[in-house]
């Protein structure tokens, strides 16, 4: 929860759901021996951020409470429900692709890091993302989720007049993650400017 959330009972925050990958974790790591990163620190001030375990693997499509569990904190007087975004690295950015897809009417934004997509969903998960303000994260470097297998659902949805924002990372797979979530804070800005209009 950010600082100031218990002493906001007037105030709407925005949500920002983190999908984690095949190995667990969470968006926001706190320790003592660990300084917080400008990403970290960004998240924690803008955001209530939720992270749900993932109980999926990454061959299989995500869990449909994820949905359920996102549109009950959306209805909570505390949350801006206008400023829920999902946002996902590796597996989690499949299911940050599929998530909102099947519920874009609940999503402000999406951001797939690290991402990867069915193929035989590409078509359909464009259709339902046609008007969703995107920033993907990926790296032409990865050597688990291919940079030009992601380029295709960018251009299926440049197709349909959805031009999302890529960021292109330098790093290996593993590191994509710092990349886009620690080292800056150009993703979270963008989620944190988006508002629901459909």
């Amino acid at each position: 929860l950010p600082r100031a959330f218990a002493g906001s009972s007037d105030r709407s925050w925005p949500l920002l759901v983190f999908l984690h990958g095949a190995g667990g974790g969470t968006l926001l790591h706190w320790s003592k021996r660990a300084p917080a990163t400008p990403g970290s620190a960004y998240a924690a001030e803008h955001f209530v951020v939720i992270s749900p375990v993932c109980e999926w693997t990454w061959k299989s499509p995500p869990h449909a409470w994820v949905v359920e569990l996102v549109a009950h904190l959306a209805a909570a007087a505390w949350c801006d429900a206008e400023r829920v975004s999902i946002t996902g690295c590796s597996m989690g950015g499949m299911g940050c692709w599929e998530l909102a897809a099947a519920a874009p009417w609940l999503f402000a934004a999406i951001a797939p890091v690290a991402a990867y997509h069915r193929v035989e969903r590409r078509r359909a998960l464009a259709e339902a993302l046609e008007s969703m303000p995107i920033f993907a994260v990926q790296s032409p470097n990865d050597e688990c989720c291919n940079f030009e297998a992601e380029q295709q659902i960018w251009q299926a949805l440049i197709d349909r007049g959805n031009v999302p924002v890529v960021k292109q990372a330098k790093g290996l797979h593993l590191t994509v993650f710092a990349e886009a979530y620690s080292h800056g804070t150009e993703l979270l800005a963008f989620l944190a400017a988006q508002r629901r209009t459909h």
